[in-house]
């Protein structure tokens, strides 16, 4: 395990706010209402900048940002979307989904430790076993520590099986799977 209490704190913001979004919740920090659209006075998830720009809290969440650039990116809404972390091994320390017919967010923590007060990022890839439901299904990667996509990384895959690979990049990584009929 890395002992940098940075990288640790970055990581738990990270992985958490990832897994409450798609857990059903939403994700917050500081007294910042991050799930609200931004006001300038502490909501949205620009809201966290102002309280820190202000020295009322101090870092930890800077990767609350690429969540936007996720859903902007992607036009999509957790409106009708239900948790299904069965679908990847029924771990929620380990893989997070939503889904409904069409759509499959898989959130990867890939945590270097089983005890998740103690766990940061893995520095290796995240590795993944996913059952998708029948059908054939187009697989977009997104790194949540970077906001970065990685496009065409994966062919159509034809679902009703499991599938198991290796995330593009390492740490924590977010698979986006739409149904390509």
């Amino acid at each position: 395990m890395d002992s940098d209490p940075i990288k640790s704190t970055i990581y738990k913001y990270n992985c958490g706010s990832w897994a409450s979004l798609l857990s059903g919740g939403h994700a917050t920090y500081g007294g910042a209402r991050t799930y609200e659209p931004y006001n300038g006075k502490g909501s949205g998830v620009r809201g966290y900048f102002d309280l820190n720009n202000e020295e009322i809290i101090h870092g930890g969440a800077d990767h609350f940002k690429h969540i936007h650039t996720f859903f902007a990116d992607t036009s999509l809404s957790l409106a009708g979307l239900r948790p299904s972390d069965e679908m990847a091994g029924n771990n929620p320390l380990t893989a997070k989904v939503m889904t409904d017919d069409n759509v499959m967010i898989v959130y990867l923590a890939n945590p270097d430790n089983d005890e998740p007060g103690k766990a940061n990022a893995a520095s290796a890839n995240a590795t993944y076993t996913i059952t998708f439901p029948l059908g054939t299904w187009y697989l977009r990667w997104f790194n949540p520590q970077t906001g970065a996509w990685l496009d065409n990384s994966e062919p159509l895959i034809t679902g009703g099986e499991s599938h198991s690979g290796i995330a593009p990049f390492a740490q924590d990584a977010v698979l986006l799977a739409t149904r390509a009929e």
